[in-house]
């Protein structure tokens, strides 16, 4: 009797060592075969398209400004499809806590930018400043 779990299948293997050994080896080639086989067909993932993230996170979004409430949204839908991490989060909202105006996100990170004294900061800021680029692009093409 075969059990198609590898745990199981060691610990038979490891049972029946004086066995036959060629037909202890045959059975659990043909049982390591089929489970591999099953788990690649069910461990298939599928990663979307960056190009297809920002396009809908630009029409989700039509209008990007440096107000917090649109800023945060973007960030929340960037931030869940990994093209932010936790440390971009926290840096956004600085930049825009130091925001007065509600023109493009792309000038209040400019300006952090220009201002930003720490490597991991500019770091940063790069980062955010090329997402928010690229979503600004995709707006456009997307509405254009």
């Amino acid at each position: 009797m075969d059990i198609a779990s590898n745990l199981i299948q060691s610990y038979q293997h490891n049972q029946n060592i004086s066995g036959n050994p060629a037909s202890i080896g045959a059975s659990e080639a043909a049982s390591l075969n089929k489970t591999e086989d099953e788990s690649i067909i069910d461990d298939e993932v599928s990663i979307s398209d960056q190009r297809d993230i920002y396009e809908w996170v630009a029409s989700e979004l039509p209008h990007l400004s440096a107000e917090p409430a649109t800023v945060s949204r973007a960030s929340q839908m960037l931030y869940e499809y990994q093209l932010l991490d936790f440390n971009d989060i926290n840096t956004m909202n600085s930049v825009i806590a130091n925001t007065n105006e509600s023109g493009p996100i792309t000038e209040a990170i400019n300006d952090a930018l220009s201002e930003s004294g720490s490597y991991s900061e500019k770091q940063s800021l790069t980062h955010l400043k090329q997402v928010f680029s690229t979503l600004e692009a995709a707006r456009s093409a997307y509405s254009g």
